[in-house]
């Protein structure tokens, strides 16, 4: 049923290495033991992505969180169907912001050459991860700058970051203004978060490397998307502004400690940069992650749902937000006690390099793109070499 391929939305196909290679060679025998069915329905966009199959650990859970944010920027494109402005607005980010990728892909896999070191160019894959980690290190900076704009503005002063539990006029809370469309420049900076959340998500699906923490990052990109589009039509843009503002910032380190750790430029090589970044990752994450987040923006929205909305259906809608954001602060220990046994392989004289393989990479450290073979490919053919010899 392959002609079906390009028409129909599930395919269900059969992984095994050593059978394709008998059919490839001509044995109709094969190693049939090794063949496992994997529901893959993305199998159409084989010809446009690097991973149209679903994760092979868990295919189903793959597939559930990729229909789910389809379903929801449906939603979102049905709550502005009465405002074509809106929708012009959207796809405008859209087109821009694809192109941005684009361009700093192309820009910083140019430049990479001078910066990677000479032992890592050995595998063409630390360069295509050093300039795909690129553009998020751009965007997060460039956010970060407009956030504290929006923050810093002579009609707001900070007030809505010092004070997030204010339900009073002009505070975070205020229910007296349409924070959707009485402030336009919030309004537009919310849109295109949204698609550069949503692009991101749809990138960590079907294009970026695949490392160990694939789900639970996955999950978070979900949970910003739901958070960003519901937090938009429930209007809450304020406390959104907030969250996206910690999280913006406190991503800058981490882009540049995965950046340099591609690049090599740790202990070994001389420079120490990896090591440094990780510490002032370490920091950065814990205080505005682990406690500014949660006990100035989580415990006060909980606790402000209730006054803040109108009517039933926008104070549940805002209660299943606050549940969203909930979900987050467990994802953030998550990683940070990823970091931790990070930071133990460093202290027990193993290098960064070695250590963020060992701990995050997982598979993507031997992908065969680019040229490049994986290393238990490699392996394999250098033993079974020898054993011709």
């Amino acid at each position: 049923w392959h002609f079906l391929t390009p028409l129909v939305d599930l395919t269900c196909c059969f992984e095994s290495s050593s059978h394709r290679a008998s059919v490839r060679i001509g044995d109709r025998v094969g190693n049939r033991a090794t063949m496992a069915p994997v529901v893959d329905v993305w199998h159409f966009l084989t010809p446009l992505v690097r991973h149209p199959a679903a994760h092979a650990e868990n295919p189903v859970l793959d597939n559930v969180l990729t229909g789910s944010i389809l379903v929801w920027i449906g939603m979102i494109f049905f709550s502005v169907r009465t405002d074509p402005l809106r929708w012009v607005e959207l796809l405008e980010y859209t087109v821009v912001f694809v192109a941005f990728v684009a361009a700093c892909k192309a820009f910083f896999m140019r430049i990479g050459g001078s910066i990677v070191s000479a032992k890592n160019l050995k595998a063409p894959r630390n360069l295509r991860k050093f300039a795909d980690q690129s553009w998020q290190l751009v965007i997060h900076i460039f956010m970060t700058a407009l956030e504290v704009y929006l923050l810093s503005r002579d009609s707001v002063k900070w007030d809505w970051y010092n004070d997030p539990g204010s339900l009073g006029p002009g505070g975070m809370w205020d229910n007296q203004v349409d924070q959707a469309n009485d402030d336009p420049e919030l309004r537009s900076y919310y849109l295109a978060q949204l698609v550069v959340w949503t692009v991101t998500a749809v990138s960590h699906r079907f294009y970026d490397s695949r490392h160990k923490d694939y789900f639970v990052m996955y999950s978070h990109h979900v949970a910003t998307v739901v958070l960003v589009g519901g937090s938009y039509m429930l209007g809450g843009l304020r406390v959104g502004l907030v969250v996206l503002f910690l999280h913006d910032s406190s991503d800058i380190f981490v882009d540049l400690l995965k950046m340099a750790n591609y690049a090599g430029l740790d202990a070994d090589a001389g420079y120490y940069i990896t090591e440094v970044v990780f510490i002032l990752q370490l920091g950065t994450w814990a205080f505005a992650r682990l406690y500014i987040y949660p006990f100035m923006v989580v415990i006060p929205a909980w606790n402000c749902v209730g006054p803040f909305s109108s009517t039933l259906v926008q104070e549940w809608g805002l209660k299943l937000m606050c549940a969203f954001l909930t979900f987050l602060v467990v994802l953030h220990i998550w990683w940070y006690f990823l970091f931790c046994r990070i930071l133990y392989r460093l202290v027990t004289s193993e290098s960064a390099h070695d250590a963020g393989r060992e701990e995050y990479e997982g598979d993507s450290h031997s992908e065969g793109d680019d040229g490049d073979e994986p290393d238990n490919v490699v392996t394999k053919t250098k033993t079974k070499s020898k054993k011709n010899k």
